[in-house]
């Protein structure tokens, strides 16, 4: 595609600004997806380890055993899912939305 733009006589602005960049927006969007939701389950896990105050759901799940307060902590289990679930619906709508010409996303 680079190459066509060249063809075309396409300064280097323009070949950033409407070949590269929407090319390569797709993946870049994938990816930020993935990484937050690892980084939600890194929150979750460093809260569950590290965290000494009663702020937070992974502190919330890993304790409400010893208190005897098991919905409590299926609740929360649930909502770290739920949390989850829709930071990546959100972030699929986005990609459906910005990325039309997409075969795999529009499905």
């Amino acid at each position: 595609m680079v190459d066509v733009a060249k063809t075309f006589k396409a300064d280097k602005t323009d070949t950033l600004l409407k070949v590269v960049i929407p090319s390569a927006l797709p993946e870049i969007i994938t990816g930020i997806r993935i990484g937050f939701g690892i980084a939600w389950m890194c929150i979750i896990a460093a809260e569950m380890i590290g965290v000494q105050s009663a702020l937070g759901l992974g502190f919330f799940i890993l304790n409400m055993p010893n208190l005897v307060l098991y919905p409590e902590m299926f609740a929360s289990m649930i909502m770290v899912g739920l949390t989850g679930y829709i930071v990546n619906e959100v972030f699929m709508q986005m990609e459906k939305r910005l990325f039309k010409w997409r075969e795999e996303i529009s499905k």
